[in-house]
């Protein structure tokens, strides 16, 4: 029970608000399965002492009392089933916010390496299964172990010997559970397993829709998804075999019924036992059924929610990333001076570094170029100096102090990040600007859409500000995108600026809008801008030039044309590339 424990852990965001439900939910389970013991007693009773004594009054009175025992158990019933699918949801929605902060936690490598589709069947059908499994299976017990004691209780009173040899038969339930146990729940380990990679699959293939239709591999896709659901429906299947085993069970129940006809039968006709009293006792022996027959399935249902919380706890069974050595120094507010020093830096699992003794530095409110082809190692020093990795050797300062010393908060707080593709999120234009900064008001917001050349085409947006631009801004269009990022980082105001490949992939129109609005946003900053076009920061004060890891060569934009081969390449490229653009229908 380690893995449920951890997982209780992990959800317990709200365990305060729990506790109460979880009082009334095992309250209404005594008074339902309280009521439930008794309608067969008062059943029994109005046959001996109401029909057979032909007595109107205890008539009234029994039948008043069934009601009231009716009555109460469904009242019973509705609170604990409420109140238990109340405590399923609410701790769902603790697990998966707990698992998702714990994702929040884990490196930037674990996501590149796992599937997006397992991550998101990992929150949206593993938390839920989990929390509700874990639901049913306590309700079932309380209901199972509350009847079953009572149900005891009544015929070791009343019955004594016309019972015992039933009794002696609920030792069998309760042995399947321990020979199928283990196999069923490899079973479902590998069931969930399968599921999760199904659903890998199809979220893959929803993903690259356009993709497979202009390569034309419709049938391809089917059959790859379709190799998934099969191999997910045997699983299935043999999880289904296994826990059918469990329907041996209902030959036992029939049995023991038999024995009790037959001795209660015998002691009916010998004068020893009431008629009402052997309609009684039918009766609870199939209230008996009931919670020894749960008792023995829980056992299978148990091994999934295991099989399902250990899959849980494997899957973030991972190191944290750089949150676990990060200090809890402040990052001011101000110029700051960069110093990248001798840094290596390997992927993990890749065969050789991808940075390698890498040295340079940025003076507060300078800005400094990285140029070089792709695969060079340009944006992993950017995602190095926001601690997204961490070098394998060699250090980055800022203002002297290794970066690794500051708070992450603090450290990603004071760093802006510009992308090619700036990442959107659905909603309305402000919620995306503010973005930036949470507590922004409506007029800063304004203001720093104008200063990224934004407030213009929003204005004319159907509700401007208020807008809704759909999934990933998809309502926009990439030079409209660019400049919603921009805006949002204006309203943050950052003392150090990483701009990475900030104008690819723009028309010209789009690239000089966007081209001002970064202009406004360097100024004062100490910038650090990557791209693979020379022409991009021209003007840059200094430019790095990046090949397989290493810098080869440093300087101005007219020096670097005079005396790097590789930079003046790039630029020839470049013009190549405009040119072709120019003359393309």
């Amino acid at each position: 029970m380690t893995a449920l424990r951890q997982l209780a852990t992990l959800g317990s965001w709200r365990r305060r608000r729990l506790l109460p439900a979880l009082a009334g939910g095992v309250a209404g389970a005594a008074l339902w399965m309280a009521a439930q013991v008794a309608l067969p007693l008062l059943t029994g009773s109005i046959i001996d002492q109401a029909l057979l004594a032909r007595d109107r009054h205890v008539l009234a009175l029994r039948v008043l009392a069934l009601i009231g025992a009716a009555i109460a158990s469904t009242l019973g019933k509705g609170a604990h089933v409420t109140l238990f699918a109340w405590l399923a949801e609410r701790a769902r929605a603790g697990l998966e916010i707990g698992l998702l902060s714990r994702l929040y936690e884990l490196p930037v490598s674990f996501f590149d390496e796992e599937r997006s589709g397992r991550i998101q069947h990992l929150l949206a059908e593993d938390t839920a299964g989990v929390a509700r499994l874990g639901s049913q299976l306590l309700s079932e017990t309380l209901q199972a172990t509350f009847q079953l004691g009572l149900v005891l209780a009544v015929l070791a009173v009343r019955y004594g010997r016309a019972t015992f040899a039933a009794l002696a038969l609920i030792p069998i339930y309760l042995l399947l559970p321990f020979f199928v146990g283990r196999r069923a729940r490899e079973a479902a380990q590998a069931a969930l397993a399968g599921s999760a990679e199904a659903a890998a699959i199809r979220h893959e293939s929803i993903q690259a829709l356009r993709e497979i239709k202009l390569f034309g591999r419709e049938d391809w896709a089917v059959a790859r998804v379709a190799t998934r659901l099969g191999d997910e429906t045997r699983r299935l299947v043999r999880l289904a075999l296994l826990r059918s085993a469990y329907a041996l069970n209902y030959a036992i129940y029939f049995l023991a019924a038999g024995l009790v006809y037959w001795f209660g039968g015998l002691q009916v006709l010998a004068g020893h036992l009431s008629l009402g009293s052997l309609v009684a006792l039918v009766a609870l022996l199939a209230n008996l059924d009931g919670p020894v027959g749960t008792l023995a399935r829980l056992g299978a249902d148990r091994q999934r929610l295991l099989a399902a919380a250990e899959r849980l706890l494997h899957m973030l069974a991972v190191e944290t990333g750089p949150q676990a050595i990060a200090g809890d120094a402040i990052l001011a507010p101000s110029g700051h001076r960069l110093r990248f020093e001798d840094i290596e830096f390997r992927y993990p699992g890749a065969p050789s570094p991808v940075l390698r003794g890498v040295s340079f530095q940025i003076e507060p409110g300078q800005r400094v170029a990285l140029v070089g082809p792709s695969g060079a190692g340009k944006s992993t020093l950017a995602a190095l100096l926001l601690r997204l990795h961490d070098p394998q050797d060699g250090r980055i300062l800022i203002d002297g102090r290794e970066h690794r010393s500051y708070s992450l908060a603090s450290l990603r707080g004071e760093i802006g990040l510009v992308l090619q593709d700036t990442l959107l999120f659905a909603g309305t234009v402000a919620d995306n600007i503010r973005f930036g900064r949470l507590d922004a008001t409506d007029r800063e917001i304004e203001e720093s859409a104008r200063l990224a050349n934004a407030h213009e085409f929003i204005a004319q947006l159907p509700e401007s500000y208020a807008t809704e631009i759909g999934e990933r801004g998809a309502k926009l269009s990439g030079g409209q995108r660019q400049r919603l990022g921009i805006a949002r980082m204006l309203l943050r105001r950052p003392g150090i600026l990483v701009l990475d490949e900030a104008m690819s992939a723009l028309d010209a129109p789009g690239e000089r809008l966007v081209r001002e609005a970064l202009e406004r946003l360097m100024q004062g900053r100490t910038t650090l801008s990557i791209s693979h076009r020379p022409s991009v920061f021209a003007d840059a004060d200094r430019i790095f030039v990046l090949a397989a890891g290493r810098i080869v060569a440093a300087g101005r934009h007219a020096e670097l044309l005079q005396q790097c081969d590789l930079y003046r390449g790039l630029a020839g490229e470049e013009q190549r590339s405009v040119a072709r653009g120019a003359t393309s229908p």
